[in-house]
C-alpha cells in the first residue's frame, strides 16, 4: 500500500508524522524482490526496573555494566534505533536514563500519573535532576489512572 493509497483508508496524516510501523509496512510491501533485511526500521525498545536506593559504592559498576550492554546492542544492530522507556524514578531508572542519553539513545518517559502528582514524591534536589532528565527526553506523557483509582487512593 503506497502512502497515497493509505490516505484513502483512514484519517489524513502528514507524511512527516507517519508512524514507524506504517513506514515498516510500506517498505515491506514495496520490497517485492524477496530480500530479507537484518535491520528494519522498527526500534528496539528497552525498559529497566530496579531499586530506588542504589548504593553509591555500586554506582560506577552499574553504569559500566549498562553502558557495556547498551553498546553491545548498538553494535549488534547498528541500523536499529534504541528507545529506553523510563519513568525517571530515583535510583535505577535515572541511572539507566543517564547512560542511555550519554550513548545518544532515545528516551521516552511514561509517567505513572500526572507530573505534578509524581513530583510530590521527590525532594528539591531530586526534582531538579528529574527536570534535567525529562528535558533531554524525546517525549513524555502521563498514564491515566486506572478505573476505580483516584488521586487520593494512590497518594498513600
Amino acid at each position: 500500500m503506497t502512502r497515497s493509497k493509505a490516505k484513502n483508508h483512514g484519517t489524513q496524516q502528514n507524511p512527516l508524522q507517519e508512524s514507524v510501523l506504517e513506514e515498516f509496512v510500506e517498505r515491506d510491501l514495496d520490497n517485492r524482490d524477496g530480500s530479507v533485511s537484518l535491520h528494519g526500521p522498527l526500534p528496539l525498545t528497552l525498559a529497566v526496573t530496579g531499586h530506588r536506593d542504589v548504593c553509591e559504592e555500586h554506582l560506577d559498576k552499574l553504569e559500566a555494566l549498562l553502558r557495556s550492554e547498551f553498546q553491545t546492542l548498538q553494535q549488534a544492530y547498528p541500523s536499529t534505533s534504541m528507545i529506553l522507556l523510563s519513568a525517571l524514578a530515583e535510583g535505577a531508572d535515572r541511572i539507566t536514563a543517564r547512560v542511555a542519553l550519554e550513548l545518544k539513545m532515545r528516551v521516552i518517559v511514561p509517567l505513572p500519573m500526572a507530573q505534578e502528582d509524581y513530583e510530590q514524591d521527590f525532594d528539591e534536589q531530586s526534582k531538579i535532576e528529574f527536570h534535567e532528565l525529562l528535558g533531554q527526553a524525546e517525549h513524555h506523557f502521563a498514564l491515566p489512572l486506572l478505573e476505580g483509582n483516584s488521586k487520593e487512593s494512590i497518594a498513600t
